[in-house]
């Protein structure tokens, strides 16, 4: 059964290393699955931090050889992802 994950409503340097270390947590701890998708829809605020999270899930998801699909990106974040060349690494699982 695929794992549903989402993001809070803010990710910024303030909580970047909490939301990571939450959701990584919840990667971990749910095992083997079919799977995992992050929603991304109900993120509000954020900054660049957002992007160290997706790429720290990203590795999480890849050491237990997860596949991490992203649903929802908010159109600003496509942004960030697309000026700091992230994506390859972020949109290659997007449904």
């Amino acid at each position: 059964m695929p794992l549903n994950l989402e993001l809070p409503e803010r990710v910024d340097h303030a909580n970047s290393a909490a939301v990571l270390a939450d959701l990584a947590g919840q990667l971990s701890s749910f095992g083997k699955t079919e799977g995992a998708t992050l929603d991304l829809s109900g993120l509000r605020t954020f900054d660049s931090s957002a992007l160290s999270v997706l790429l720290g899930l990203t590795r999480v998801a890849h050491n237990q050889s997860l596949v991490l699909t992203w649903s929802g990106w908010p159109p600003k974040l496509l942004d960030l992802v697309e000026a700091y060349g992230l994506r390859p690494a972020l949109l290659a699982h997007t449904d």
